[in-house]
């Protein structure tokens, strides 16, 4: 069965607490952003990562604030920012985190009001360029166009300040990989969905060392290092009023009840012993390969039929009947019969 149905009511609640929360988003929320259009962006990044419906309210509402506060969209498609699952290992929850992208580190950099230019490009195989340090420092790069320029070797970013001074910083790819490689997050996330944004974002993030940092800037660096460490989101704002579990579980479908009735009622035990060629509720084929047992009071072939039943049709076919759920191992010859006339016109 789909699951769609509870991730709309997951994201519904979450939404209600976000707008419970709105006035404190338009206190921090910079001016070229309002509350309503941040709530919307974090719901559609809840809709194309199911995983963080999974995420502690906590971390959620903390990565949000942290959103607001540097003014960031976390929409995970324009790489301003990026919500990311984390599992922590210490109390088997999964728990969100801001990751900030590269157009993200950028933009807060040039908010400081110092930074004429600044910008970050990857180096393809095919791509001519040229890079060389001293004291008239060197750099060109000529894209390989139309066709394709091969895979990524390296990337650079540069910036120009307005007293005219300007900062440029290298990486090849091995150098790239090996901060990856560190990252808690390198097998998941935008490292695994989008690698060309974040091999800009990690040479920015060398490159920020030699520019001018405003508070925003360092805050955004201290969420990153955070984050490829997996040590947890900051807490920028009061998060106290926000339970620390999971999102609460929608109310649940009468199939899903009739699904957690088999589940607490299980097998029942029988008291007789093993009949002759079986072992355990087992039968002994001629050719001694244990065979599964068919289920009790239906016949060898209505068992074969009804053998490889998905459970939820089973679970459909009780509720469509209006007939009390039992095991497929209770089933007599005509519930049998009916179900499977039942499955043959779904």
């Amino acid at each position: 069965m789909s699951n769609l149905p509870v991730a709309q009511d997951k994201i519904k609640t979450f939404g209600e607490l976000l707008e419970k929360r709105k006035d404190a988003f338009a206190k921090i929320l910079p001016r070229h952003m309002n509350p309503d259009r941040l709530i919307k962006v974090a719901l559609l990044a809840m809709s194309r990562q199911p995983l963080l419906l999974s995420c502690t309210q906590l971390s959620l509402m903390q990565s949000m604030m942290a959103a607001a506060q540097l003014g960031l969209e976390p929409d995970g498609v324009l790489g301003s920012a990026y919500l990311v699952p984390y599992k922590n290992n210490k109390t088997g929850n999964y728990e969100a985190q801001l990751i900030p992208g590269y157009r993200g580190l950028i933009d807060l950099a040039r908010r400081s009001g110092q930074i004429a230019r600044i910008e970050a490009h990857v180096i393809r195989e095919k791509d001519e360029f040229d890079f060389a340090f001293g004291l008239e420092m060197r750099l060109s790069h000529k894209p390989h166009f139309p066709d394709d320029a091969g895979q990524i070797i390296g990337a650079y970013a540069l910036a120009e300040l307005k007293d005219g001074s300007k900062q440029v910083e290298v990486m090849s790819r091995a150098d790239i990989d090996a901060i990856r490689n560190r990252s808690k997050a390198k097998d998941h996330g935008p490292w695994a969905t989008d690698y060309s944004e974040m091999a800009r974002k990690t040479v920015v993030r060398r490159l920020i060392k030699y520019l001018p940092l405003s508070v925003e800037l360092a805050t955004a660096v201290e969420l990153d290092n955070r984050a490829e460490l997996g040590t947890g989101t900051l807490d920028l704002l009061d998060t106290q009023a926000i339970p620390q579990e999971a999102l609460p579980e929608p109310p649940k479908s009468q199939t899903e009840q009739v699904k957690d009735n088999l589940r607490k009622r299980g097998r029942p035990k029988s008291d007789s012993k093993p009949a002759d060629g079986e072992i355990d509720g087992e039968v002994i084929s001629s050719q001694g390969v244990k065979q599964p047992e068919p289920p009790r009071g239906i016949t060898a072939e209505q068992a074969a039929i009804l053998d490889p039943t998905p459970s939820e049709f089973v679970e459909e076919f009780f509720v469509a009947m209006g007939l009390e759920p039992v095991l497929m191992s209770e089933l007599d010859y005509d519930t049998a019969d009916q179900m499977i006339k039942w499955l043959a016109s779904k």
